[in-house]
């Protein structure tokens, strides 16, 4: 089951986030430890970008009352964009299986911050069933449900890309 919530983001907003990508210093102070703040994502083919929840809380801001109001008390975790070249893609899988470590989030949030005329391909599907976004855009779902995002052919794609614990 997944929830959709039209323009939950502005366009202010996403402005700010796009600024924020291209702004951005290769290190982060992530988990008590410093990373790389841009890395491949470890599923599929896409480019992830980290960034802590004080450099998100302008969008966190925005989108914690939609998400709330389906799932209750949530709280911010991680907060990343995911980037997808030609060629990128997600394989079908469920969120969660790869970390070894303690679970500590258990909802994704994906937000559209391409609109889809500026690519081709790249189309979401949750559960089966595929779901169209246009810029600001919110889809959030647990981390039982199955979903994937097929190949870029042309263009770019970019999304936020929200890990939340419910409860």
């Amino acid at each position: 089951m997944y929830h959709q919530v039209k323009q939950a983001l502005s366009h202010k907003a996403i402005e700010n986030v796009y600024d924020l990508y291209r702004n951005s210093v290769n290190s982060v102070y992530i988990d008590d430890h410093w990373c790389d703040r841009f890395a491949p994502l470890l599923v599929g083919k896409a480019m992830l970008a980290k960034y802590t929840t004080e450099e998100f809380d302008f969008v966190w801001k925005e989108v914690k009352p939609h998400i709330e109001e389906k799932m209750g008390n949530t709280e911010l975790v991680y907060s990343r964009i995911i980037k997808y070249n030609p060629g990128c893609y997600i394989q079908e899988h469920v969120d969660g299986v790869i970390y070894t470590n303690k679970q500590d989030h258990n909802l994704s949030v994906i937000i559209a911050i391409t609109d889809q005329k500026d690519y081709r391909g790249g189309e979401m599907y949750i559960g089966g069933e595929y779901l169209e976004q246009d810029p600001g855009d919110m889809i959030f779902y647990g981390y039982d449900v199955p979903h994937e995002i097929k190949p870029i052919k042309t263009g770019i794609r970019y999304v936020i890309n929200l890990r939340c614990q419910v409860g």
